[in-house]
């Protein structure tokens, strides 16, 4: 038989109190000998309960965070997310670009030291470029040498964005965000 103790007044052996999630109350499971307490289905945590005694099934064991290493949060991916589908959207509506630009510029410092940090600086840096460069494309399009600049830069811009949410997507980081590709 297994070694441990037994909970409340059931034949149950419990083999680790540690690491089990939350036990119900004794009024919410049946007795091994098959009489019910209750005449209605134990709720979904008593069940969970009556797994963790029963070898612990659904044990769980908190992870240990060490103090030196970056923390990457679905919270920071989920923000690059957003950053890059403003972007994008910015095809529709031009605002929400400047929306994706501010939330880079506040999301940055704290995304340091993980691989969102890099997206942020893309983003950022996508931003000035295009801006800068379609002023100046626009005004050499008078000439005609700014219609395929200007159709260049558009197609730069939709692969940043795009390669900047697949590689949020996957969490990983952009290899080289001050690059031009």
């Amino acid at each position: 038989e297994a070694a441990g103790f037994f909970h409340g007044d059931t034949d149950v052996p419990i083999l680790s109190r540690e690491r089990h999630i939350w036990d119900p109350p004794a009024c919410c499971y049946s007795k091994p000998n098959g009489s019910d307490r209750h005449p209605v289905s134990p709720p979904i945590t008593s069940r969970i309960g009556a797994a963790s005694r029963l070898g612990g099934l659904m044990s769980y064991q908190q992870p240990v965070l060490q103090p030196d290493q970056p923390v990457q949060s679905s919270e920071a991916r989920n923000w690059t997310i957003a950053v890059w589908l403003l972007y994008i959207g910015s095809y529709i509506t031009v605002i929400t670009i400047i929306a994706g630009l501010i939330i880079a510029y506040m999301k940055r410092p704290q995304f340091a030291g993980t691989p969102y940090e890099s997206h942020m600086t893309s983003a950022i840096r996508t931003f000035w470029i295009a801006l800068i460069g379609g002023i100046v494309f626009v005004a050499l399009s008078f000439v005609l040498i700014g219609i395929p600049l200007l159709i260049a830069l558009v197609i730069w811009v939709i692969f940043r964005n795009v390669r900047g949410l697949v590689r949020a997507i996957n969490g990983q980081p952009i290899e080289n965000p001050t690059g031009w590709l």
